[in-house]
């Protein structure tokens, strides 16, 4: 535990497995410009340690260029990589590198057209916010479709039970049945 580390262009934050053995969940944080992620403990701010920009483990090589997206489900840590349009899949609890759970070429039309934030379904799917639409994946990452197109480089929430009705500015909601994908209606440059 411990080192040296550079913080550098954040782009996302998650709680999760504990790296130092406190028994207390660690705070990870996707270090796009330094091209790692890096865990915290987050009683005192400690750092713990980091999983980093590229190497070998038993999924082969990679590399953690552009980090724009972090999501922990069960034993895995996925990362979303802006600039290589694809999804890598980590242990959560060691870091070792799995595989490639998704991946395309990176070219608008593409599924992971320059994907971004990333959360999971009610109904155990992983939606995928892109430059070109929200993506839908299914659980060992095939990709099964953009239910709503258009460019999600913010957050969004999955709300179960529920059917849009477009308005102005934001989608809104009635709770009739179905999964909603809410995204504010602002376009980022």
């Amino acid at each position: 535990a411990g080192g040296t580390y550079t913080i550098n262009n954040p782009q996302a934050l998650l709680m999760g497995p504990d790296r130092n053995g406190d028994s207390i969940s660690d705070l990870y944080v996707a270090n796009t410009g330094q091209q790692n992620v890096l865990v915290f403990d987050p009683t005192d701010g400690a750092y713990i340690t980091k999983i980093t920009k590229s190497g070998d483990g038993t999924g082969g090589h990679y590399s953690l260029n552009s980090l724009s997206g972090m999501l922990i489900v069960g034993n895995d840590m996925l990362l979303s990589s802006w600039s290589q349009g694809e999804i890598l899949k980590f242990n959560a609890a060691t870091g070792d590198y799995l595989g490639v759970f998704a991946s395309g070429p990176n070219m608008s039309g593409d599924p992971l057209y320059r994907p971004w934030n990333m959360k999971l379904g009610p109904d155990g799917n992983l939606y995928v916010g892109t430059d070109d639409g929200l993506e839908e994946f299914s659980p060992n990452g095939t990709y099964i479709g953009t239910p709503i197109p258009g460019q999600f480089r913010g957050d969004f929430a999955i709300y179960p039970n529920a059917v849009a009705v477009p308005e102005p500015a934001s989608l809104g909601l009635i709770g009739m049945g179905g999964v909603l994908l809410l995204r504010r209606g602002r376009r980022c440059a």
